[in-house]
């Protein structure tokens, strides 16, 4: 794979764009949208900048399910103040690698939960005078329905179709994906463009495999102006 530098111009294709206008403040705006158990949701931010200190002090996340049957809420939403750098492979390209600044967020999302609305976040990032590529990464990942391992998934009057397979009176089994998915993709990295783990050190970029329910589209990134 080829390794490229890091550039700090670097601007992906396809992204959302927030504003940190202060005329924005008290706005809902769209930040990731995706689709689980065939229930279409957004997310959307409510972002509280500080202007002169050029800091992002909280964010508030809301999510609104649009159609679909099964309702879905936020589980936890936390600032990941580890992840700040990442190479991201647009269109799947290991050819030309893009590097972003992120301010991340970790988003588990579940089936029936009705927590849809998480308020402050504390983010309490300064950005640095001159960027011109901060994003706000939704980092979402999928806690199953059915959270004790020894419990009976058929017992439940709603089957979770996103972890597991059921074929009539057989026993129903956990999905494993055997493809790769999109859980492991747009790694965080250092200055050396080299993948690290969340306590920084450098890590085999190739064991990170990780797979399983859930893994579609479990990124998303909003472009910073104001």
């Amino acid at each position: 794979m080829k390794t490229t530098e890091l550039t700090p111009s670097d601007l992906l294709e396809f992204s959302s764009i927030i504003s940190l206008n202060p005329n924005y403040e008290g706005c809902w705006q769209s930040v990731y949208f995706s689709q689980l158990y065939g229930t279409s949701f957004g997310l959307y931010a409510k972002i509280i900048f500080n202007k002169k200190e050029r800091t992002i002090d909280k964010i508030s996340l809301r999510l609104i399910n649009y159609k679909g049957v099964i309702n879905l809420g936020i589980k936890s939403a936390t600032y990941n103040s580890k992840r700040k750098r990442i190479r991201v492979e647009e269109n799947y390209s290991k050819v030309d690698n893009k590097h972003i600044n992120v301010i991340s967020i970790k988003l588990v999302i579940q089936g029936l939960n009705k927590t849809t609305k998480v308020n402050d976040i504390i983010i309490d990032f300064k950005l640095p005078e001159g960027t011109e590529n901060h994003y706000l990464e939704i980092d979402r990942s999928l806690c199953s329905m059915t959270e004790k391992k020894d419990e009976d998934i058929t017992d439940s009057n709603v089957f979770d179709s996103e972890f597991y397979y059921r074929d009539g009176l057989r026993t129903s089994e956990t999905i494993s994906r055997d493809y790769r998915d999109a859980i492991g993709v747009n790694p965080t990295v250092n200055s050396k463009n080299k993948v690290i783990d969340e306590k920084g050190n450098e890590i085999d970029e190739n064991s990170t495999t990780d797979k399983g329910s859930g893994g579609i589209c479990p990124k998303g990134y909003s472009l910073i102006v104001f």
